[in-house]
């Protein structure tokens, strides 16, 4: 006779797996999205067209759905989420665009191939490590804002220096902050126990846009600091 025990333990275990799995997935097809919309963009008219102030406006839109997005999923079918996930990404997309103007592209794979090195590496990490990393939380915020400030400095003060101790910062948070994602959706498996399918797929959608976010960060800092100019 099985033990209630080891059954309950193995369904833990397999609403884990399969979680986490759902996360990495919609993860991955949003960076695949973000990263062919960027390319097509870059080598079409539309890329000039971004100049200016539709430029401007493509960043208050993407500030306003990065603000947005989590809360909204939660209201939404699960189609009307996915579909806000997918524009968000090719919105994502369409702002990095210049990066195929600015950076030879063996540069670009190479800082993306570092990325996500970098980032599943962290991401074991943070599943199997025993050591609580929930108290890297305020740090790694505090982190996340002198960097967006500093960052923001550095535009008026265009201090080489400065702008390769940022990245190198930026680097070190998006770091530590992909282990600490991951280590939290344990946590969400967890907690989660016999959920409803609809509550599964859009929990699984603003867990991977967390890590999105995250890996875009540590993509665009390593970048910068890669970066051969044209």
């Amino acid at each position: 006779m099985s033990d209630p025990l080891d059954l309950n333990v193995g369904r833990a275990k397999t609403l884990e797996q399969n979680f986490l799995r759902n996360v990495y997935t919609w993860m991955c097809m949003a960076l695949v999205i973000t990263g062919l919309t960027a390319y097509l963009t870059a080598n079409s008219a539309l890329f000039s067209y971004l100049q200016g102030g539709s430029y401007v406006v493509l960043v208050v839109a993407i500030l306003a759905l990065t603000w947005f997005l989590p809360k909204m999923v939660m209201k939404l079918s699960t189609n009307k989420a996915t579909l806000l996930y997918g524009l968000y990404a090719m919105l994502q997309g369409m702002l990095l665009a210049w990066i195929f103007k600015v950076y030879a592209q063996s540069v670009i794979y190479s800082a993306f191939f570092i990325a996500a090195g970098t980032f599943a590496t962290m991401a074991i990490y943070g599943t199997t490590t025993k050591k609580d990393l929930s108290g890297m939380r305020s740090y790694l915020l505090m982190g996340l804002i002198g960097v967006i400030i500093a960052s923001l400095i550095n535009l008026f003060m265009r201090s080489s220096g400065l702008e390769i101790l940022i990245n190198y910062v930026a680097v070190l948070v998006y770091t530590l902050l992909a282990a600490f994602q991951t280590q939290e959706l344990k946590r969400m498996a967890d907690e989660m126990n016999e959920t409803d399918e609809v509550s599964f797929l859009r929990i699984s959608i603003i867990a991977s846009f967390s890590l999105y976010i995250t890996f875009i960060g540590l993509f665009i800092r390593i970048l910068m600091i890669l970066g051969r100019r044209d």
